[in-house]
């Protein structure tokens, strides 16, 4: 592993990170929504299927950004379901 894949391996658990924080506090404080521990931190996904996938894809879509804009968008699903009707 050189510094460049290690550089975006913490680029990618930084996002991941702050996202699932991100969801635990907007259902706590802002929607007062008791969600179960798994869907809280269900963004946490995405950063497991990016360890054992992005060697195989292209280096178009092997990027930091884009897998932090792909736990962007779980972690807005997950906020529409624990919000939901």
């Amino acid at each position: 592993m050189d510094l460049e894949d290690a550089w975006a391996d913490a680029t990618v658990a930084t996002g991941v990170a702050v996202c699932t924080i991100a969801v635990t506090l907007i259902l706590e404080y802002v929607f007062a929504v008791e969600a179960n521990a798994l869907l809280r931190i269900s963004p946490l996904s995405v950063y497991f299927i990016y360890l054992f996938t992005h060697q195989w894809l292209p280096e178009g879509l092997d990027q930091p950004w884009s897998w932090i804009a792909l736990t962007v968008a779980v972690s807005v699903g997950v906020l529409g379901v624990a919000v939901g009707p």
